[in-house]
């Protein structure tokens, strides 16, 4: 089924040989957090998107409002599918594990020959990704301004999105 949903027990299990840690490489998918499980040898990953995607119109869109949604349906990552725009949780919890680990995710970026994040465009303008459900925005750029999570524009077609995946594993 497309997208995701907060019942973990809807996320099948996959077998591992040891629980990937956050911030690392996991069968070719960055890992940005583990969250233990009931017992030692279950986690659930949060993986963040290979694919960093670009001029990408909102959910309030006047012309294209299901592109965001419509991306995020057809991405699979080698053999993960069920990708999702992030909830505004996880976006506030993405940007601060961004601002605070960028070169240790920088170099998990390079290693998974991954788009890395845009904070600016070229003419330093600031770049805003989609999250809950494409209908808001947060930013990855550092600084006080730059903070809060808004409501996405009917007009903008500039867009940034990067999709999560939750997957539950199991040490086999």
């Amino acid at each position: 089924e497309p997208g995701g949903s907060g019942d973990t027990n809807a996320i099948p299990t996959i077998s591992v040989d040891a629980i990937p840690a956050s911030r690392s490489l996991w069968n070719g998918h960055i890992v940005v957090h583990t969250s233990p499980g009931e017992v030692s040898t279950e986690a659930t990953l949060l993986l963040f998107s290979l694919e960093d995607f670009s001029n990408v119109a909102s959910a309030v869109h006047y012309e294209r409002p299901t592109e965001a949604a419509d991306i995020a349906t057809r991405y699979t990552e080698y053999d993960l599918e069920s990708w999702r725009i992030p909830t505004e949780d996880e976006a506030r919890f993405l940007r601060e594990l961004y601002l605070e680990y960028s070169d240790e995710l920088g170099e998990l970026f390079d290693e998974a020959q991954a788009t890395p994040v845009v904070v600016t465009d070229d003419k330093d303008n600031n770049i805003r990704y989609l999250c809950s459900g494409a209908q808001r925005t947060y930013s990855f750029r550092s600084g006080s301004g730059y903070t809060s999570i808004k409501n996405a524009g009917a007009a903008v077609e500039n867009y940034h999105m990067r999709l999560v995946n939750t997957v539950k594993v199991q040490v086999k």
